[in-house]
């Protein structure tokens, strides 16, 4: 029993060295990497050093926002779709609604992955489909974040790959044990890691775009002129104006049947109680015709 424990505390202290070898020989390789310490190259303009000068490979997750409108709605959704997949980007999510009737114009919002070298390219064939209302586009360097997770994966590639040689060199079973609980605790640690390095390499390589699809019965002119802003006004007065007409005459159609089973029922009702008045004034006649003269009576 004594020997198997200090055969473990052995391995352990072992498999401590190795990982602090490992670490020094990382750091002293980093080191010799920098492009002359000292030197005026890694110093900023104030003196300080500067971390970002050393960073040439930088990784940038971009996000785009856009929201636009177009008269001519299934043209322009059909023209993105062809746009998005001839830039080798794809569709996350789409989402359709609004059609339901005249005052509902129906929208589209779509969460779309281009190419981050061919963003560019995508925004601006989006402005020659539709009018662009809204816009804005948020960088997030996660460089800092990347280069720590392949440093922990590096050194725990190490630690598994020292394990796994232990784990042929285990003469009992209470070894071969303890060093697979050590060794399935990297390996999960290790999935985890390698998983958000792979979704980092995934948004630095397609770029984000959350947009919006209006249809409207006039686009606006968006050049901030005086009159481009009376006409835009003028424009959805008018199209309030026909909207209600319309809305009108929609609801008198489409409620006809209701209508004209409540005209009846009203016609009905009058020519009822015009019977009933004729013949209540027919009766109040015929009573004064057969009541005598008050003179008479009295002779």
């Amino acid at each position: 029993m004594k020997n198997m424990k200090k055969t473990c505390l052995i391995l352990l202290l072992v498999l401590t060295l190795l990982c602090s070898l490992i670490s020094c020989a990382s750091s002293g390789n980093g080191g010799a990497a920098r492009p002359g310490v000292g030197d005026s190259d890694s110093f900023t303009e104030n003196g300080a050093t500067s971390g970002d000068a050393l960073i040439t490979d930088r990784k940038i997750i971009k996000t785009v926002y856009e929201t636009v409108e177009t008269e001519n709605y299934d043209d322009a959704v059909e023209t993105l779709k062809a746009k998005v997949s001839a830039l080798g980007g794809y569709f996350v999510s789409s989402r359709y609604t609004g059609g339901a009737n005249a005052e509902n114009e129906r929208k589209a919002s779509f969460e779309i992955r281009i190419p981050a070298e061919k963003l560019a390219d995508f925004t601006s064939e989006v402005e020659g489909i539709a009018v662009v209302l809204s816009y804005s586009e948020t960088a997030d360097d996660v460089t800092l974040s990347y280069i720590d997770v392949e440093s922990r994966i590096s050194v725990l590639e190490a630690k598994e790959t020292a394990l796994l040689a232990m784990v042929e060199k285990a003469t009992t079973t209470a070894e071969l044990l303890e060093i697979e609980k050590y060794l399935s605790d990297i390996q999960a640690t290790l999935a985890s890691l390698r998983a958000q390095k792979q979704n980092y390499d995934t948004l630095v390589a397609y770029s984000t775009v959350h947009l919006d699809v209006r249809e409207v019965l006039h686009e606006r002119a968006t050049d901030g002129s005086f009159f481009s802003e009376v006409g835009n006004d003028f424009m959805e007065s008018l199209s309030a104006i026909g909207f209600f007409f319309r809305g009108v005459g929609v609801f008198l159609l489409g409620s006809s049947p209701i209508l004209l089973l409540i005209a009846a029922i009203g016609v009905g009702v009058v020519f009822l109680i015009r019977a009933v008045l004729r013949r209540d004034k027919k009766k109040n006649e015929t009573k004064q015709s057969q009541t005598p003269p008050a003179d008479k009576e009295q002779e």
